[in-house]
């Protein structure tokens, strides 16, 4: 699979961001949960704590867009990578460079407010403005897309800097537009409330989001080795060969869940 920038200069495929394959949402059937949303977290949910709403500065549209999000009026959800210049920043003493970046397959708007969620995932969410978008025309398989930055460098994510990185560093995200209330549905809370995919299990979840207030997740993301699909990332392997894949899944009805996202690091 060909390469494609991330935006940053000198940066490549980062997994879960750039060479990814989108396969589009489909609307929700009639079986989809018509019940009414509410506040309040799954029980054993963690309701990140989030910062002041920043809807109040979000600046009017300047382009005809849909919607700020680029959807038609839709909420999204979507991975995402906290990347940040290691050669800058308090170590280097010179200003930080970090941000919330993203490849989406919608024209999101310069101005947009949307949430944050990061690796470690206890990490307090986030609400950030979306400060630049470029396009990427479609390339080989590779769809039309769209490369997104927010700008993070005043909110603790700078602190995710490797202390030995002096280089580009990344850490994984999760971005929600628009910006919402967020919780994190832990692994023990999941039960067997998951996709019916490759790679799909308690094993290998990444992260389960409640991002609707419904007190059950609506977003689960799947990290595991292309060749073991039931084996998680995070158990290392020795072959240098071996591929690690991700899935990313959206609720679609009470039991049925969309996959939205299949991507690869090759």
């Amino acid at each position: 699979m060909t390469s494609r920038s991330c935006g940053w200069p000198g940066v490549f495929v980062v997994m879960g961001v750039a060479c990814q394959r989108e396969i589009p949402v489909a609307s929700p059937g009639p079986d989809a949960d018509a019940r009414t949303a509410s506040d309040r977290p799954a029980p054993g949910a963690v309701e990140q704590p989030r910062a002041a709403s920043l809807s109040s500065t979000i600046p009017n549209a300047t382009e005809p867009l849909r919607s700020g999000c680029g959807t038609q009026g839709e909420s999204w959800v979507w991975p995402a990578n906290v990347v940040g210049d290691g050669t800058k920043g308090p170590r280097a003493g010179r200003p930080s460079r970090v941000e919330v970046s993203a490849v989406v397959p919608w024209p999101i708007q310069v101005g947009q407010a949307v949430t944050a969620v990061v690796e470690p995932w206890n990490l307090p969410t986030q609400d950030l403005v979306v400060t630049e978008v470029r396009a990427q025309p479609a390339h080989d398989d590779l769809p039309a897309s769209w490369i997104l930055g927010a700008d993070a460098a005043t909110t603790p994510y700078a602190s995710l800097e490797p202390l030995q990185s002096g280089d580009i560093w990344s850490q994984p995200a999760v971005l929600v537009c628009p910006a919402t209330r967020v919780a994190v549905i832990p692994r023990e809370e999941i039960g067997n409330d998951l996709p019916d995919g490759v790679g799909a299990s308690l094993r290998t979840l990444a992260v389960a989001l409640d991002t609707k207030g419904e007190g059950r997740p609506d977003f689960e993301m799947f990290d595991f080795w292309c060749d073991r699909p039931d084996t998680p990332i995070s158990e290392l392997r020795q072959d240098p060969t071996a591929l690690w894949c991700r899935t990313v899944y959206r609720r679609a009805g009470r039991k049925y869940w969309k996959r939205i996202l299949e991507s690869r690091d090759d």
